[in-house]
């Protein structure tokens, strides 16, 4: 999972429903893209520096929720005792295309940027091993706007619209009818 917020979000908030998934990795990175000539993707209200650090508070309330949420064993003979944590690893990267780059090892030819290893976070042995990887971004709609930018850099394919749909969607509408089914 790659998340981060942007604003005044409570993380705690939108951390907590992924506290139980079975998720691999969680890395908080900032909503900066790290690609060049993405002018829709700059943010004049913050800096790097401040969106570093919310990432630092982020990965703290994500070990805290961790922690908190590991569940007491109440053994036969009445004593209490903690199980060993099974922590989901997390780490921070400063830009979602190193963030996407690192997950991807490299190995995804739609990430136009260059690989450099993270030697200090070895991927996590599954993710090394693994035919595909999904990843879940999720927390910012600028971190997913960025994702997209990274992803697909020359934008969404265009859309072609259907001749006919369009004639037959004006033809009810032009017959009284208010809704069209599907059709807001």
């Amino acid at each position: 999972m790659m998340f981060n917020t942007s604003g005044d979000r409570d993380p705690r908030v939108l951390l907590q429903p992924f506290i139980n998934s079975d998720l691999d990795l969680v890395i908080f990175c900032t909503n900066m893209s790290g690609i060049n000539g993405t002018a829709d993707q700059q943010n004049f209200t913050t800096t790097e520096k401040i969106q570093l650090s919310r990432c630092e508070n982020h990965l703290h309330v994500w070990t805290k929720l961790q922690n908190s949420s590991t569940p007491t064993l109440r053994l036969l003979n009445g004593d209490t005792k903690l199980p060993p944590p099974v922590c989901v690893p997390c780490l921070i990267i400063p830009s979602i295309s190193e963030a996407l780059n690192w997950i991807t090892q490299g190995t995804d030819p739609s990430l136009a940027q260059s690989f450099q290893t993270i030697s200090d976070h070895p991927l996590p042995q599954d993710l090394e091993t693994a035919d595909q990887v999904q990843v879940l971004i999720t927390g910012s709609l600028h971190l997913v706007g960025g994702a997209l930018a990274c992803i697909q850099p020359d934008g969404l394919p265009v859309r072609h619209v259907d001749p006919e749909l369009v004639r037959s969607y004006h033809k009810l509408k032009n017959n009284g009818l208010n809704s069209v089914p599907g059709m807001m």
